[in-house]
């Protein structure tokens, strides 16, 4: 019994110690979760996963329409986690746009949906943020109650975040432009696979334009181009709940001012800077057609 509770407490002051080094890190990824879910207050916020993040130029954008903008996309995310730092956001100020970049692998298909807990975890003692846990994965009820499990294998990343000295700030890591040149020619699309849509990942979409409704945020979904991608398809569940919301969705999956330019890509799924830069004004256009 004595091990057992010498266990527990170590966990709890471990755990809380790790805590209050993650509230006090702006620095790395941990850095930037820290600084959207604490501190970040743009007018314009852009959600979604790697091609939010390598695609967009919040300086630009903010230039063009007149406001401050941040970038609160993360490699690898998706609705869950956008859904949820948008929760975290709205608890200390309302943001008035949201620029979301949906990627279907993390915003509409099936898959382990645990991966996108990550983040969150840390702030699971926030009454919101425990409910989209639990949503996820019932036994996050239980496992959240070691305060080490919170943060799992990533304690080693936060502290040497921490004590970096890398002078570079969460606040001015607006985004990621990608330099490299794909060396390919378009090719035929594949036969489609059988897509399997992910129902919780609708539910927080349907959530996530709710949101912005109930609080007079304008959204706007966009759709980035792949290189020789022909094919829309998979985008048929956002575009119906887009259509349905009256939400404007800015479709350049197809669009062949990007697809059958390899000069513009750094890889099949992402442009590069140049590629980045005409996107986003071109977004910024369509927004203000959108007026």
């Amino acid at each position: 019994m004595l091990v057992v509770i010498t266990l527990l407490l170590i966990d709890q002051l471990v755990g809380r110690t790790l805590i209050w080094i993650n509230e006090g890190t702006m620095k790395g990824d941990y850095g930037r979760n820290t600084y959207i879910a604490t501190q970040a207050c743009q007018d314009i916020l852009i959600f979604g996963s790697s091609r939010a993040i390598h695609h967009y130029d919040p300086t630009l954008i903010g230039e063009t329409l007149g406001m401050t903008c941040y970038n609160c996309g993360e490699d690898g995310m998706g609705i869950i986690l956008m859904y949820a730092r948008l929760q975290l956001i709205l608890q200390r100020h309302t943001p008035k746009v949201i620029i979301y970049d949906i990627e279907p692998s993390y915003d509409l298909l099936e898959d382990d949906n645990t991966r996108y807990l990550g983040f969150l975890r840390p702030f699971y003692d926030n009454d919101t943020i425990k409910r989209i846990c639990v949503d996820v994965s019932p036994s996050e009820r239980f496992k959240n109650l070691s305060m080490l499990y919170r943060f799992n294998s990533r304690w080693v990343d936060i502290i040497a975040q921490r004590i970096s000295r890398d002078p570079s700030q969460a606040r001015d890591y607006t985004w990621a432009p990608l330099h490299g040149r794909l060396n390919a020619e378009p090719s035929l699309n594949a036969e489609s696979p059988i897509l399997n849509y992910d129902p919780l990942k609708l539910k927080y979409l349907q959530r996530l334009i709710e949101c912005c409704a109930n609080n007079d945020i304008a959204l706007y979904f966009v759709t980035s181009p792949n290189f020789g991608n022909t094919d829309d398809k998979v985008y048929s569940p956002l575009k119906e709940l887009a259509a349905a919301n009256n939400i404007p969705v800015l479709n350049h999956s197809i669009d062949t001012t990007f697809t059958r330019h390899p000069e513009l890509f750094n890889d099949r799924d992402h442009l590069n800077q140049c590629g980045a830069t005409l996107l986003t004004k071109m977004v910024i256009q369509e927004i203000n057609n959108q007026d």
